[in-house]
Formats: structure tokens, sequence, C-alpha cells
């Protein structure tokens, strides 16, 4: 249960991050214990649950929930950020990016945050209603310059 909850493999290794990140925690949340901090957060960023049903199944408020996991991401990104997130290198990303990427932006990208694409059922006839099932996101840009 702990990988559907979490998206870890494993207890042990719930426990060693929370080992891991505890040292680095300075925590205003006396709402919870620092385990059920992380394992709230986790479960949000897992499973997208929401803060009020976060708050019903530990028990505090739904604003402490919300500050809980505030706190904990940023607890996360400070303490994982340089240490277990590797960043592909431009030619390994240019040869794994989407053909639209690649069209659009060449060898410039530097990072792709979120590209997914969702299928549905859609009318194999009728182009204007073929159309209205088609979406895309805008894609921002930053240039050093």
């Amino acid at each position: 249960m702990v990988k559907y909850y979490t998206g870890l493999p494993s207890y042990t290794v719930l426990e060693g991050l929370l080992t891991l990140i505890t040292d680095h925690v300075n925590d205003g949340t006396r709402c919870l214990e620092p385990g059920d901090c992380l394992l709230l957060t986790l479960m949000r960023l897992r499973l997208g649950c929401q803060l009020t049903d976060l708050a019903h199944r530990f028990g505090i408020a739904v604003s402490s929930a919300a500050f809980v996991f505030e706190k904990w991401l940023y607890y996360l990104y400070r303490y994982l950020k340089n240490r277990f997130i590797i960043w592909p290198d431009r030619e390994t990303q240019f040869k794994t990016m989407p053909n639209s990427f690649k069209a659009a932006f060449g060898k410039s990208v530097a990072v792709i945050i979120d590209c997914f694409e969702l299928f549905c059922e859609r009318p194999s006839a009728l182009l204007d209603t073929r159309a209205m099932t088609w979406f895309s996101t805008n894609i921002i840009t930053l240039s050093s310059t």
C-alpha cells in the first residue's frame, strides 16, 4: 500500500526518506508528527487528494493540511533538488522530446516540465466536432536574453 499511497517502492524507502529529510526540517507544524506530514504530502502529490479529504483522514483542520502540504513540499524540494533529481543533458533530451517540440524549438529547449497527451473517443466524421476535442496549451519559452 506504500507504493499506492506515496509512489515510493517500500516502507523502508519511506522511512529512509523521513530519516533523511527530518534533519533538515524546521517544522512549524505542531498538528502532526513528521511522518504524518510526509505521508500527507506524498499522498497529495501521488493521488491528488483534496485538502478536505486529507484533513479528515489526518484529523486536522483544512487550513492545517494546506500549511503542512506547503511546508513539506518546500522541504522535499530543498533537500532533494540537488541529490536525486537528475536532469538529462541537451543531446539526450533532444533525442527523446516530442517531434512538435523539435519542430518548434529545435535544440533550444532546456527542460520540458510537463507534457502529456490524453486520448478520447471522437467522431470519425464531422470535422467541426473533431476540432472541438483538440486542445493545445500555450508553450512558454524562457530566455536569458
